[in-house]
């Protein structure tokens, strides 16, 4: 019987990666592919469901593992035998058998009985008891549990609906090894069904041996997940930290301005209130805009005021100055005509008794 801890196709590693790049999920519908996962992990093949999943040669149409292309890629499994059995009874005898011969047959039946239609659902035989019950892996949680107490009371022979088997090389087990097993088998008297149990489980030993290190690989990798999770919870921790003191200052805030609009602090009301605020700052801004430009139309017109006085003055110095030139002329003129009414009246200048003279006589 295989005692590693079983696979599940609903693992949160994979559960929500998609089969042969399809919309459909692992974990909806990847039994068939977990089962066939599982028993490549029995031959020794180191692989997942999602890995398989992406392998598209493995596949028949979209999402359905062909049962005959397995063996092409991984060598050391072989399709041995399939039997549909929906309308005649399931082969027991036969499925027995292969588990005392240490191989795992896949089944299909009905998920859900009770209502219409076949649910159609893989899972994995791994062992039986002395009356043929059937214990599987039950790949939708990874349970190892008793069909009947799963999936109903209906005998089993009529609660299967089809069975596929694979074989796959396993290790060589010494011959002493076989020897003391049976010597010990014969001595507790065990029956036919132990014994083949017995043997297929000691055939497995350098499979189980492997299994126990990939266990113990997989406790590793748990603690290492479980280290990262308690980091995680330590990093949320602290967010929520920062998140309660964001709260708290916001909740000061919201009182600071609440007090500032002189309003209760209530979002609606604090928002009410800017947005009050808001329409009186775009009324003063109106206003102000307002002034500045009738300030400014004022500055232009005593700009204007100004250069017109600028230019009046300016043209009146240009008349003064023509008018102060005129008189300074005519002072100047007038200066000479005296001085030359000077000279000419003055008695010891040459010529002025002919300057009488000449005035009387006329």
């Amino acid at each position: 019987m295989y005692t590693k801890d079983m696979l599940s196709q609903n693992d949160p590693l994979w559960k929500l990666k998609k089969i042969n790049g399809t919309t459909s999920s692992i974990g909806s519908w990847g039994c068939l592919l977990t089962c066939v996962n599982d028993l490549l992990n029995k031959a020794g093949y180191d692989i997942t469901p999602d890995v398989l999943a992406k392998q598209s040669e493995l596949f028949d149409g979209d999402m359905w593992v062909g049962w005959t292309k397995l063996e092409t890629l991984y060598p050391k499994m072989k399709y041995i035998w399939g039997e549909k059995c929906s309308v005649t009874p399931a082969p027991i005898d036969k499925i027995i058998k292969e588990l005392d011969d240490g191989y795992f047959p896949i089944i299909m039946l009905d998920y859900a009985p009770s209502t219409n239609g076949i649910q159609t659902h893989y899972i994995e035989v791994i062992a039986h008891d002395d009356k043929n019950n059937l214990k599987v892996m039950d790949v939708i949680d990874g349970a190892e549990v008793w069909l009947d107490t799963r999936y109903g009371k209906l005998d089993e022979k009529y609660k299967i609906l089809k069975v596929d088997v694979y074989h796959f090389e396993k290790p060589p087990v010494p011959t002493e090894e076989w020897d003391r097993i049976k010597s010990f088998l014969q001595e507790s008297k065990a029956g036919e069904g132990k014994v083949r149990e017995a043997f297929g489980a000691l055939a497995d030993k350098g499979l189980l041996e492997k299994q126990v290190k990939d266990l113990q690989d997989a406790l590793n990798s748990k603690q290492q997940t479980l280290a990262t999770k308690d980091q995680v919870i330590s990093d949320l921790t602290n967010q929520l930290s920062a998140e309660a003191e964001r709260a708290k200052s916001e909740d000061q805030f919201r009182t600071d301005l609440a007090t500032m609009l002189n309003c209760t602090k209530d979002i609606p009301v604090i928002l009410s209130s800017v947005k009050e605020a808001i329409g009186n700052e775009d009324k003063y801004q109106g206003a102000l805009e307002e002034n500045r430009q009738l300030l400014s139309s004022m500055v232009d017109r005593i700009k204007q005021e100004v250069e017109k006085k600028t230019f009046d003055v300016t043209l009146q110095n240009e008349k003064n100055k023509s008018e102060v030139d005129r008189l300074t002329k005519l002072v100047n003129d007038k200066d000479k005509e005296l001085n030359l009414l000077k000279e000419k009246t003055d008695p010891n200048r040459k010529g002025f008794w002919d300057f009488l003279y000449k005035l009387f006589k006329v």
